[in-house]
């Protein structure tokens, strides 16, 4: 019943959020960040309702992609900096098991950045009785889900073969005005026995997504004194502030694939290997404005730029294939482990400039393309292209390591592991001011000693310490510049110590831990602050500061009372700090906290969830974070917020009957409608704060959703 728990053998900390949790505490539609915020040192926030949106949680201060997130053991990610999209993949109907892993593990723990931790997303896999499980939910904001589970149990004939298999729709007007999103979800796993000590697992799954995507998020103070907290879009096409819907929208296609092989082979051996795939693709319709596109002067006769209603339109995407090869052996001192992760990522990038006035674009004579008119007068672009460019990354990572059972009681885990990343870009367009065309590559690596130890106390306790190295390769935007000395920027490496307890009973579990992690080579990217006239937010410097500490207590528990009732919090003190100006990281949460209790007997079942998100500072006209802040900059603290969320819902198995059982349960997230505003970015005028301009991020309000299932 525990929410968060760890393991009496683990290494690190860690909090491994189970499929009971997942399923009658949360709100049908999460994505994996609203269960992972579940953990101490997690934040995460929604804008327009509860997995309604994309959303960035940070860890222990690390945003998305400095640490990874892995699905049934795959690193995935984008391929230009890691970084993640929890609407595009695995809802969480899909997942059976969350881990967060706040820490590098061993030296067979694989990704692109290990140092800053794991949350670790694990499918579902067959039941061995056959069932149909049907569900359906609707909430606020016109939220509709519709999800379809299926298994077959034990196939005959196929000597124990089982499938699983699921379809979701889910659609909603979303909380922000325009904020609508529709998505279709497809999954299977499939896994055949091998003889008597092997097994083939297949796993495929689809995502198809249309969200728009608003272009006032996050809004100014003006703006929402003007129009309210939940404004985003307007329905109006001819608007020239850039809020219409129907050029503020995004299409995105997922997919995710492995075939795996697992095999005891006897005398203490074990062989697992994994062939995978995965494929990010977004089409983006974005930043409109009435300053581009061309038209024809009335009083000239002529061509002129720049004065016309237009856009932009982006495609990112990447298409991974991937081998994850694992060996095993135990003996009577400990176990043996080597392997080797191979991927290979590459993907289009490319951004071109849109004319939205149909008239002029063909009287123009413009070519009309599937997403509209390529303006090739469009200013700051070369033949209507903002950037045009293809990147390849291949990553070799090989590892070996050893538990080493010195004492029956003591395990120690020694290991070492390579990296090496290679980066290739071929750009006919970079993404600059100049419009150059850029052509060349780098490559990075490096060795990263790790050790473990983990000391049983007593049968109910045990205690860890952690040593490790970290490494990770700088983003292509690093690539994207005028500034050439910059691509031979160093990657960022870390070394990382942590010392943990756990304890756990039948009745009460807890544990608790201190970390410490020296960041080398931190990447800062700006936009160029010597830019005159028309800003162009593709024009960065970026560097790498000296770097920076982070460090903190992080600690969870859990208390059966008994009668089906179980009490819980957790919580973490966190600080990062730049190490030359000794100035808090910008937007980094102070503190996190979680309580509330968790109820389930007889059929009837509830929750109570609180969870804080303490306070963060944030700059303006503070470049360098290697230097003290310059006169005249601004320093603003955001403070801290905490929001309840509550889950009521019964269910019953039913006897003699084809239905053999039903739920229903009742979501209420931000049970006491708190309306927070959290601030995004600082803004002065003439040296001071100015909230109307400065901007801001308001979170939902109270929202509502009834969900039923059944079972057959």
């Amino acid at each position: 019943m525990a929410p968060t728990e760890s393991r009496l053998e683990a290494v690190q900390p860690q909090s491994i959020i189970n499929v009971h949790t997942i399923q009658n505490s949360l709100a049908p539609t999460a994505d994996y960040a609203m269960i992972a915020n579940l953990s101490p040192s997690v934040t995460n926030f929604s804008t327009n309702g509860p997995g309604l949106n994309e959303s960035k949680p940070t860890l222990r201060g690390f945003n998305d992609g400095s640490y990874n997130v892995t699905i049934d053991g795959i690193p995935f990610g984008d391929g230009n900096d890691y970084t993640h999209h929890t609407t595009s993949y695995f809802p969480a109907k899909l997942l059976g098991r969350v881990t967060v892993d706040r820490g590098p593990g061993t030296a067979s723990t694989i990704g692109m950045a290990t140092f800053g931790g794991t949350i670790a997303l694990e499918t579902k896999d067959p039941r061995p009785e056959a069932s149909f499980v049907p569900t359906l939910s609707y909430g606020s904001w016109k939220t509709e889900l519709a999800h379809l589970e299926f298994n077959t149990g034990i196939i005959p004939k196929t000597s124990g073969g089982s499938l699983i298999g699921s379809y979701q729709y889910m659609t909603t007007d979303g909380y922000r005005t325009f904020g609508t999103l529709r998505r279709n979800t497809y999954f299977f796993k499939y896994i055949q026995p091998v003889g008597t000590r092997s097994h083939l697992t297949f796993m495929g799954e689809y995502n198809n997504i249309k969200f728009n995507n608003p272009n006032a998020s996050p809004l100014t103070g003006q703006q929402i004194l003007t129009f309210g907290r939940n404004f985003a879009q307007v329905a109006d096409p001819l608007d020239r502030n850039g809020d219409y819907y129907g050029n503020n929208y995004q299409v995105k296609q997922t997919d995710t694939g492995f075939i795996a092989f697992d095999s005891d082979l006897g005398s203490g051996w074990k062989v697992d290997d994994k062939v995978y795939t995965f494929s990010y693709n977004n089409s983006s319709h974005e930043s409109p404005a009435n300053n581009g596109g061309a038209t024809i002067s009335p009083t000239t006769g002529k061509v002129v730029a720049g004065t016309d209603l237009a856009g932009r339109f982006k495609v990112n995407s990447v298409r991974s294939v991937g081998n994850i090869l694992a060996v095993t052996h135990d003996d009577a001192m400990g176990t043996f482990k080597t392997g080797v992760w191979f991927d290979y990522q590459h993907g289009p990038r490319y951004q071109i400039a849109l004319d939205y006035n149909i008239a002029n674009a063909q009287a123009l004579g413009m070519v009309a393309t599937p997403s509209g008119f390529l303006d090739p007068l469009a200013p700051k672009t070369l033949g209507g292209y903002v950037y045009k460019m293809h990147f390849y990354t291949r990553t070799w990572e090989p590892y070996v390591e050893y538990a080493w059972h010195p004492l029956p009681d003591l395990t120690l885990t020694p290991g070492v592991k390579y990296m090496r990343v290679q980066r290739v870009i071929e750009a006919p367009i970079n993404q600059t001011t100049n419009l150059l065309p850029a052509f060349f590559g780098q490559v990075y690596s490096k060795t990263m000693p790790l050790v473990t130890a983990n000391y049983r106390l007593a049968p109910h306790w045990s205690a860890y310490a952690q040593y490790a190295t970290g490494f990770l390769t700088p983003p292509l935007a690093f690539f994207q510049e005028d500034h050439p000395e910059n691509n031979v920027v160093k990657p960022q490496t870390t070394t990382n110590y942590q010392v943990g307890t756990v304890y756990k009973t039948n009745r009460f579990n807890a544990d608790v831990d201190g970390y410490f992690i020296r960041s080398h080579n931190l990447p800062v990217s700006q936009i160029n602050p010597n830019q005159t006239g028309i800003i162009n937010p593709n024009d960065l410097v970026t560097f790498t500061a000296k770097g920076a500490y982070y460090y903190g207590v992080e600690a969870q528990a859990t208390y059966y009372v008994g009668g089906g009732l179980s009490a819980y919090v957790n919580g973490s003190r966190n600080y990062a700090t730049y190490e030359k100006s000794k100035r808090r990281i910008d937007s980094v949460p102070q503190s996190t906290g979680g309580f509330g209790f968790i109820y389930d007997h007889a059929g009837f079942f509830a929750s109570l969830m609180n969870k804080y998100a303490g306070p963060y500072t944030t700059y303006q006209g503070a470049p360098n974070p290697d230097q003290p802040l310059p006169a005249g900059a601004l320093s603003i603290v955001q403070g801290g917020f905490t929001m309840t969320d509550l889950s009521l819902g019964y269910g019953a198995k039913v006897q003699g009957s084809f239905l053999k059982s039903y739920k229903i349960r009742l979501q209420v997230n931000n049970l006491f409608d708190r309306k927070v505003i959290l601030l995004k970015s600082a803004k002065a005028t003439a040296g001071a704060f100015n909230p109307l301009t400065s901007t801001y991020n308001p979170l939902t309000p109270i929202g509502f959703f009834l969900t039923v299932s059944t079972e057959f």
